[in-house]
């Protein structure tokens, strides 16, 4: 009888010590679970059990909300994408009367901005584990979105300039463009440059400038 009790009354402690969130506030705190992780290891190598533990919540629990990695992954992805199309349109809106190098120029510095503020974020995005989801597809024109900002910024540019060119020729400016500020947030990512944050957007700043258009 005794030992009944007890096991009842340690149940409910249990129960009692976990956190108690609606459905909207564990997916957040889920997502900013996942973030903390991904800046702390720099890799996407987490459970769902990790991560249900960190938000407090119990394994089953934490399933009835995220049935599996893949449906938090996309929801991580999905809330990065979106933000990393604002933070890009919000800098080609603010720059939008400047010359059209310029403006691909301070599109440039908001991606390297975007990777160093929202670093986990942005290590989700571009993570081959991401992309190979059979769910993926789903948040694809997301993560398009922003190519094609910078693809028609780059078109207007050389426009501008009076050359007209192809779109093959407008793909391969967006694919220089983007490989260029990608490989820069890579290495502040990668931790081994030894810059401040300031000397690091000092140099990419004049990187940019030199390099693109």
């Amino acid at each position: 009888m005794k030992a009944g009790f007890f096991l009842v009354l340690g149940r409910l402690m249990k129960k009692s010590a976990e956190k108690s969130y609606h459905h909207g506030s564990l997916k957040e705190a889920a997502i900013h679970e996942v973030l903390e992780f991904v800046v702390r290891a720099g890799h996407l190598d987490f459970s769902l059990r990790e991560i249900a533990k960190a938000c407090g919540v119990s394994a089953p629990a934490f399933y009835r909300h995220f049935e599996s990695k893949e449906v938090l992954l996309i929801e991580v992805a999905k809330r990065g994408y979106e933000l990393f199309h604002q933070k890009l349109q919000y800098a080609a809106e603010l720059h939008s009367k400047l010359p059209s190098t310029e403006r691909i120029q301070q599109l440039g510095m908001a991606y390297l901005d975007f990777a160093i503020k929202y670093e986990g974020h942005y290590r989700v995005m571009f993570n081959r584990e991401l992309h190979v989801l059979p769910s993926y597809p789903s948040i694809k024109p997301l993560a398009d979105q922003s190519f094609r900002l910078l693809r028609t910024t780059i078109s207007e540019a050389f426009k501008s300039s009076g050359m007209d060119i192809d779109d093959k020729e407008a793909e391969l400016a967006t694919l220089q463009a983007w490989s260029m500020v990608h490989g820069l947030s890579h290495l502040w990512l990668s931790r081994i440059l030894g810059y401040t944050e300031n000397q690091f957007l000092k140099m990419s700043r004049e990187i940019v400038k030199a390099k693109i258009i």
